[in-house]
């Protein structure tokens, strides 16, 4: 195990230094009192800088024996007096930050000295201070470089979270005690604290690997009998929990990597790379062969047993019987390889696991073992056929149906693995404690019950804490329950295994997916380049693949969207020579998502179709619903509407099929975007309120925050300002909890358009630069056209000139990404900008285009608005009648798509051009309108028709005093 120095650790933030050891706080060198509860607080935040530590979580760690109480206020007061002592305003925080109904987080620079390390900087963005890391020089960017091809920049090295159970003389003191207790709860919480003391406590258990045994005949009727062989023996030799198994796909994917042969024997050199591969102690290889013979075919069993850290043979066996005795002689094998391993003899309960190995119907047992090879060759397909008929044989076999399970995940069958995991589970009462955890896991994981998963698997990680295993599936959990910081606590559990598992570049990439998770991308950009490192050096290409997709998903989210993209594009390649085609499809998806961000529609488009036909090949129904659905994405905003109906309805029925809430919800949304194209909002509205009740069922978050946002979009559509404000609240007070930021960006640009109808113009236009600036940060290339037009339409009464630019900057986009239908409605809003600087050919010129390529009859919002600017233009060339028409149109328009907000836009244009026409009732129509505008806070339209009332009696009285004058003068 790892030994790790200690020494006094300081963290220095401001002019503050604070004893992470005795929780001391000094303030320009002189101590400040801090009680224990705001002091442990203190602790938990800084080990977690820039991470949100949850209020839940804070209780447990001040309050971890008791069950009753107000500790929401005792919490509150605790946080108080740190702002107190600190000098820190939670409105204006240097130091604690506030996330509504969450938790706090350390948002100042912390510098932690060591006694036995240099000091270390520390950012809101960096890792927790918890983690030692070495600073960036210009050879080791913060930012990561490339260096050559298909590499890496490296990686800093990260220390594990001290404990005390290293100190190399005397005893802590109480409080320092107490201390670093703090801060391993902190980091530990829903781990359990068993699993630290476990870990440091606890002496690691020998590893075996069982390699698939080599059939020396060829005869394709015994090919299972490799999977069977290597199974048996694998379940024999672990029962018991003396020894702890390299699962039989780990070593088929080493294998691949690697580029082992089967061979009775493997060299010195070879088994150092298979330990430091798989963390391997001991490998079995071996073969077989069945002879025919006149009195039946005899069956011969070869094998070897060596020790892969110092390549010692420790015994070669080799049996003989009939080719019905193949389990038999597994068995004998089992036995004498436990006797020279010194393991104890099977209980009863242990020889009855062994024997649930395979199926006791020879049809079954070879239909499981050549499903079980399938999934290890990544072919799900196949394995649920093989598997689903082995099933039908004997359905009382455990394995088969979790295997089935597995393959019915991997496919993207929810209800169906679902399923299988629930009978497995069920089948599991009788089997020791460990096998009925794992099946009951996996029911919870199939189930997407993630906290009852994290639960289980912090039982099995608890009882075997040498398992990386165990740790991975409780960290998996963890993340997948919303629980990435805990998750983080178990990826540092797992750094402190024995050699060479604790380098296992799986551990790197749990701690990248459970930083992303806390939107840490800081730490989930170096974790991952850390896993790159391991997983070359170890030849596993396909972690390698990973790792590189974990940075290229950090880069995407610090904007850095090329290198990205570059990124997954080898990743893709490398998915492509393991013959990984669940990976390419993957990748192709995350491709065709980013080339989109970027603006690419037709790059975006070429990714997703090559991930459809990719996942028709896989069956990977999941992979295929998620292209489907994207690529209908990329249709609706180039205008495909035909095709993206098609293709959401087949991903809709896919996700029905599969018993996909989570992504039936999204879809349903995005058949709402079509109708909305279609103008047929009453219809959008109901289809965005489905969805949004899936999300919720399913706490979807995100797309609860979606669905919110939709319906403020309809809200503000049909004229109800103050629905569309409450929703929009609601869904951006979500996406700033989850800190997505180019959802933010969206929501802000919605909520702008509001602002300016309400009136509230200054407020509009910074809302809108607030949103463009992250959009740009971000790299949302298509929604950064958006935001240009609706800065358009809020500039346009104060500052035309700038109206003008942001209007051609959206066209330039829409132009560079073939948006036809974006460049005309760029186009109109140009024409109208040019209306109000009187230039009046330009304008006309401007909306000409428009309509030719959107036709006589443009539909939406834009139609109506395109009409309202060509009665007016028509009204000011002295064309009252055409303008008439014209406005007509567009009031009858808006009415009939009860668009209430652009409609009130076509009733002003309307009135104004009566008043000219001196129609009695005009006057009586702007009144009405200034009153229906006010009541529904229309601020922009109140004053738009106020002025021209005002203008309007002007006029009048000048027209009255000319005739007094000319009646004078006769």
């Amino acid at each position: 195990m790892r030994s790790v120095a200690t020494g006094k650790r300081l963290a220095v933030f401001g002019s503050f230094e604070f004893d992470l050891g005795t929780l001391e706080l000094k303030k320009d060198g002189v101590r400040r009192r801090l009680e224990d509860k705001p002091a442990k607080v203190l602790a938990c935040l800084i080990v977690r800088t820039g991470g949100v530590v949850d209020r839940s979580d804070l209780i447990k760690v001040l309050w971890p024996e008791e069950s009753h109480g107000d500790f929401d206020h005792r919490l509150n007061k605790a946080i108080n007096k740190l702002r107190f002592i600190l000098g820190d305003d939670s409105s204006d925080p240097r130091f604690i930050q506030t996330l509504s109904r969450r938790g706090y987080r350390f948002v100042g620079e912390v510098m932690v000295t060591d006694a036995s390390t240099s000091p270390v900087v520390v950012s809101p963005l960096a890792d927790s201070a918890a983690e030692t890391v070495r600073p960036h020089t210009e050879e080791d960017p913060a930012d990561p470089g490339f260096s050559g091809h298909n590499r890496l920049a490296p990686t800093p090295e990260v220390e594990a979270v001290r404990s005390t159970r290293w100190r190399r003389s005397g005893a802590p003191s109480p409080r320092v005690a107490i201390a670093i207790l703090v801060i391993a709860v902190c980091l530990l919480i829903g781990a359990g604290g068993n699993v630290w003391s476990n870990l440091v406590n606890a002496k690691a258990r020998r590893s075996i690997a069982v390699e698939s045994f080599r059939n020396l005949t060829d005869n394709p009727t015994d090919a299972w009998l490799s999977t069977a062989l290597s199974d048996w023996l694998t379940t024999d030799l672990s029962a018991g929990d003396q020894l702890r198994a390299i699962p039989i796909e780990n070593f088929a994917r080493a294998e691949r990597e690697l580029g082992l042969t089967s061979s009775d024997q493997f060299s010195r050199e070879t088994l150092n790379r298979i330990h430091t591969n798989l963390g391997a102690d001991l490998v079995v290889s071996g073969s077989f062969a069945t002879v025919p013979g006149a009195s039946g075919d005899s069956f011969r069993l070869d094998v070897r047993l060596q020790d892969a850290r110092n390549g010692k043979m420790l015994r070669s066996l080799s049996l003989m019987g009939t080719r019905s005795e193949a389990l038999h002689l597994a068995s004998d094998v089992g036995l004498k390889l436990r006797s020279e391993l010194g393991l104890e003899l099977l209980s009863p309960q242990a020889l009855g696991l062994v024997r649930t190995t395979l199926p006791s119907n020879p049809d079954a047992a070879r239909l499981y073992a050549e499903g079980v090879e399938a999934l290890q060759k990544l072919d799900a397909v196949e394995a649920s056929a093989l598997l689903t008929q082995a099933s039908s044989i004997e359905p009382q076999h455990l394995p088969t149906h979790a295997a089935l399970a597995a393959a019915w995940n991997a496919l993207g069958y929810d209800g169906r693995a679902r399923a299988e995991a629930e009978i497995a589970f069920q089948q599991s009462k009788n089997l020791p404690r460990e096998q009925q955890l794992l099946m009951e896991g996996l029911s919870h994981e199939t189930s997407k019950e993630w906290e009852m998963a994290a639960n289980v698997y912090g039982t099995l990680f608890r009882l075997y804490p040498d398992s990386i295993e165990y740790g991975l599936k409780l960290a998996n959990a963890q993340t997948n329950a919303g629980k990435g910081i805990l998750a983080l606590g178990t990826v540092q559990a797992m750094r402190h295994f024995q050699e060479p598992t604790n380098e296992d570049p799986r551990i790197d990439l749990m701690e990248a997916t459970a930083a992303a998770s806390t939107s840490d991308y800081r730490r989930q950009q170096q974790a991952a380049m850390q896993a790159d490192v391991k997983a070359r050096k170890l030849g596993a290409k396909l972690l390698v693949a990973y790792a590189e997709l974990q940075v290229g998903s950090a880069l995407r989210s610090f904007g850095n969207l090329p290198q990205a993209l570059q990124l997954w594009r080898q990743a893709r390649e490398t998915f492509r020579v393991a013959g990984d085609r669940r990976g390419i499809a993957n990748t192709l998806n995350d491709e065709g998502a980013l080339l989109w961000q970027k603006g690419d529609g037709p790059g975006a488009k070429a990714a997703f179709r090559e991930a459809i036909s990719t996942s028709r090949a896989t069956g990977d129904k999941t992979s295929l619903a998620f292209a489907l659905s994207r690529l209908g994405m990329v249709d609706i905003y180039t205008r495909d509407l035909v095709e993206a109906r098609q293709l959401f309805h087949e991903a809709l029925g896919i996700y029905q099929q599969v018993e996909n809430v989570q992504e039936q919800g999204y879809v349903l949304s995005l058949i709402a975007d079509e109708q909305m194209w279609r103008d047929q909002l009453a219809e959008a509205r109901k289809t965005y309120e489905d969805a949004l009740s899936l999300s919720q069922a399913v706490n979807d978050r995100s797309r609860v925050a979606g669905r919110l946002m939709d319906i403020g979009i309809i809200d503000t559509v049909q004229g109800d300002l103050e629905g569309a404000t409450d929703s929009l609240g609601k869904s951006l007070s979500i996406y700033r909890e989850l800190a997505e930021k180019n959802r933010v960006a969206l929501v802000q640009n919605r909520l702008a358009m509001v602002m300016l109808w309400q009136g509230k113009t200054s407020q509009a236009a910074a809302t809108m630069e607030s949103s463009l600036a992250i959009a740009r940060e971000v790299g949302e290339a298509n929604v950064v056209a958006e935001m240009y037009e609706n800065q358009a339409y809020i500039q346009m009464e104060q500052n035309p000139d700038k109206a003008a630019s942001s209007a051609l900057a959206a066209m330039e986009r829409h132009k560079a990404n073939g948006d036809r239908h974006g460049v005309a409605m760029d186009s109109a809003i140009l024409a109208q900008v040019l209306l109000l600087q009187g230039k009046i050919l330009e304008s006309k010129a401007s909306l000409d285009q428009a309509f030719q390529m959107l036709g006589p009859n443009p539909p939406g919002e834009l139609g109506i608005r395109m009409f309202v600017v060509r009665g007016q233009l028509r009204a000011y060339e002295g064309q009252p009648e055409a303008a008439r028409m014209d406005l007509t149109q567009a009031t009858m328009r808006a009415r009939n798509l009860r668009a209430d907000s652009v409609g009130m836009e076509a009733r002003l244009a309307m009135a104004e051009l009566e008043l000219k026409s001196r129609d009695k009732s005009a006057r009586h129509d702007v009144d009405a309108l200034l009153r229906d505008a006010s009541k529904r806070g229309f601020g922009l339209i109140a004053a738009q028709a106020a002025k021209t009332l005002h203008t309007s009696v002007q006029v009048r009285a000048g027209s009255a005093q000319g005739a007094i004058r000319e009646i004078a003068m006769d």
